[in-house]
Formats: C-alpha cells, sequence, structure tokens
C-alpha cells in the first residue's frame, strides 16, 4: 500500500454523514466527514465497518432493553 500525493479517487459515496473515495493505484479508501479524512486501507475500512455496525446493532439492543421514562410506570389516583 503505497499513498501517492496525487490520488485519482473513484467516489464510492457521497453520504449524508461523510464521504467515500477509493483511489484504485494505491488502494486506499479516504473516509471524509467534515473537516476530518482518514486514509484507510481496504482491511482497514472493512474493519472498521464491521466494528461500526457491531456497535450500532449493540446502541439498538440498549435502546430497546432500558425501560423509557415516560412508559415504565403506570400510576392511578384515587380521590
Amino acid at each position: 500500500m503505497q499513498h501517492t500525493k496525487t490520488c485519482k479517487t473513484q467516489t464510492l459515496l457521497a453520504g449524508t454523514s461523510c464521504d467515500l473515495q477509493y483511489c484504485p493505484d494505491c488502494k486506499i479508501i479516504h473516509l471524509a466527514m467534515g473537516p476530518i479524512i482518514l486514509q484507510l486501507s481496504e482491511v482497514h475500512f472493512e474493519d472498521l465497518a464491521n466494528d461500526l455496525r457491531k456497535g450500532l446493532i449493540n446502541l439498538k439492543s440498549t435502546e430497546k432493553s432500558s425501560p423509557s421514562m415516560f412508559n415504565d410506570t403506570v400510576v392511578t389516583l384515587h380521590s
């Protein structure tokens, strides 16, 4: 993997939270999130994507298992 200053990137994704570009010459994924650009090998990019997916699954399961502050208690008032 050799990164050159003149990468000829191909757009893989122009998303709402990030942009992904790929340079077939140096085989680097350019992950841009605002002012931050990560340059990752294909293997590191795949590992990152899998880790993010697992984190999202864990977040969603945590949200489903934690009680809502509005639905966890029913109060009946008697006069």
